[in-house]
Parts: C-alpha cells; sequence; structure tokens
C-alpha cells in the first residue's frame, strides 16, 4: 500500500478527520519540522558518454506526502 493510497483511504472513511488535523496545525501557525525536508535521487540517464554535465542526469524530489496534503490545503485556505 502506498502512502497515497493510505491517506485516500482515510480519507474515504473519516472524511473530515485529515481536514481538522490540517486546520489544527494551520491555526497554530505549525509545519512540522521533518516534514518540510525532501529526499532528492539523482538518476543517470543511459546511454550518455559522461556524466559530466547536468543533462546527463535528472533528479527526483520525493516529498513526504503529508506534507503534500498540508501544503495544498494551505494554498486552498489562502486563495
Amino acid at each position: 500500500m502506498t502512502p497515497n493510497s493510505l491517506w485516500k483511504m482515510i480519507h474515504h472513511v473519516a472524511p473530515h478527520l485529515i481536514q481538522g488535523l490540517l486546520a489544527i496545525l494551520m491555526a497554530f501557525g505549525f509545519h512540522p519540522p521533518a516534514k518540510e525536508s525532501a529526499d532528492g535521487i539523482v538518476l543517470d540517464k543511459p546511454g550518455k558518454a559522461t556524466y559530466d554535465f547536468p543533462s546527463s542526469f535528472c533528479v527526483i524530489v520525493l516529498l513526504p506526502t503529508f506534507s503534500k496534503i498540508l501544503k495544498r490545503f494551505r494554498n486552498s485556505r489562502v486563495s
């Protein structure tokens, strides 16, 4: 089970649970420090003669799912 599908299942079972948790975090202006970081993975592109140039690889950044949900919630309340 992926983290994304877990959050969808939680939302399906208790739709107001996530929104209530996010509202509390927003009320206190708190963003969990552990959730502000991202993990980056560098992947080499196949078939490149040398990997000395940025065009020879790509970086994939993985944000924690809860952090994505919190940012989307915050952005929807601001706009």
